[in-house]
């Protein structure tokens, strides 16, 4: 606030118009907090208007919150994180659900960004890729029940084996793109060495039998040993029946 009170064209210090209190919301609840507006300066040839120093500047919700919200959220739902920060923490009523949401997809797209840039970065734990490599991916769809416009979107959980080590997956997606750059980030992450022919296990679905061309690694499809013994179970169940 006092950088914004000196001109940066002349040495006025600029005069403040009035007080106003900004509400930011925190893991205790809420504070208020005085910000003035400064009237800017004319030394330009432009009118004086008054300006908020803070605007743009002072979140509305502290980053502890946002962090407890997003975590919670990545376990229950959105109403039901917003009502457990209200019980536990006295949180402000302010801050529901959709607040809680909100500070997910940031949470999200922050993950995304920082992934794009340098995917999932391991320097703790370095290591050599082995000829045996194995995947596993399963999905479901998610359909929205109540009335309102379609946010339909697929999921994706899979699993990665290399020398004994396994790293786990998951993606909530809306378009095959996205999907696509997610799991090139998780091939590098497994840093198969080129020309290794990996193991892809699924259940058949014609959804998962589309990840043969997305990934960008060599593979071949292994139908899941699960889902073969339930085909056999089956057939057993039949013979005995008859």
């Amino acid at each position: 606030m006092e950088t914004h009170r000196k001109c940066p064209r002349c040495p006025k210090r600029l005069k403040i118009k009035d007080w106003k209190l900004r509400r930011v919301n925190t893991a205790l609840g809420k504070v208020f907090l005085p910000a003035p507006r400064l009237v800017t300066c004319s030394c330009d040839g432009t009118h004086s208007r008054a300006m908020s120093p803070l605007k743009g500047w002072l979140a509305r919700s502290t980053n502890e919150l946002k962090y407890l919200a997003s975590r919670m959220a990545c376990q229950y739902s959105y109403r039901q994180s917003a009502a457990l920060l209200h019980e536990l923490l006295r949180v402000d009523l302010r801050f529901g659900h959709v607040s809680v949401r909100n500070a997910t997809l940031a949470a999200g797209s922050r993950l995304d960004h920082d992934q794009a840039l340098q995917p999932f970065t391991d320097w703790r734990r370095p290591r050599n890729g082995g000829p045996e490599v194995t995947l596993a991916f399963d999905g479901g769809y998610v359909r929205r029940t109540r009335k309102g416009p379609r946010r339909n979107f697929e999921i994706l959980t899979g699993a990665g084996e290399i020398n004994g080590k396994i790293w786990v997956f998951a993606s909530a997606y809306k378009a095959l793109p996205a999907l696509s750059r997610r799991l090139a980030a998780f091939a590098s992450r497994l840093r198969i060495p080129a020309g290794t022919t990996t193991a892809l296990m699924t259940d058949g679905a014609e959804s998962l039998l589309r990840l043969k061309a997305v990934l960008p690694i060599q593979t071949h499809l292994v139908l899941d040993y699960f889902h073969v013994s339930m085909k056999l179970r089956h057939i057993d169940q039949c013979e005995r029946s008859a």
